[in-house]
């Protein structure tokens, strides 16, 4: 990321379910003044129990974080490199970026992207260890938003 020469950062998952053709559009709205394009499945095409499963994950993050991003799990995404480079780098908190944006009061914007049905490749998370690894990751989340929601205070307040 800190190589990337361009003005944004464009991310998409690796097993093709996301559509590079919202790019364009998310890239589009970035342009337009805001930090961070992040797109949320509206129509997905995982099985009922990943389905339920994700949603069970992004009610408990809401709840804990107070963010207010749909869809955590969307990797679809525009982001301004300036916004990127000012966060800390986690490693595998990738999947909260979004929330981490928000909570640092980065300016952002969610919009419907196109999701696919799994067509090659599995998934390497089951719903157990993907749930108990959330719980531990959403703690340190939880730690680490409160440092950039304070960060984003004293920059807004000039203190």
């Amino acid at each position: 990321m800190t190589r990337a020469p361009g003005r944004y950062i464009a991310q998409l998952d690796g097993d093709l379910q996301n559509d590079p053709s919202d790019l364009p559009r998310m890239l589009e709205l970035a342009r337009q003044g805001h930090d961070a394009v992040l797109g949320y499945r509206e129509q997905r095409y995982d099985r009922p129990a990943r389905r339920t499963a994700s949603w069970m994950a992004n009610a408990i993050r809401r709840a804990v974080l107070h963010d207010h991003i749909r869809d955590i799990g969307c990797s679809t995404r525009v982001v301004r490199r300036e916004a990127m480079l000012a966060l800390s780098p986690v490693p595998n908190l990738n999947r909260y970026l979004p929330a981490l944006l928000e909570r640092s009061g980065w300016r952002i914007v969610q919009v419907r992207a196109i999701h696919h049905p799994r067509l090659c490749g599995r998934s390497k998370y089951d719903n157990l260890r993907r749930g108990l690894q959330g719980i531990v990751d959403l703690i340190r989340m939880a730690r680490l938003a409160a440092q950039h929601a304070r960060q984003a205070e004293s920059r807004t307040h000039g203190v």
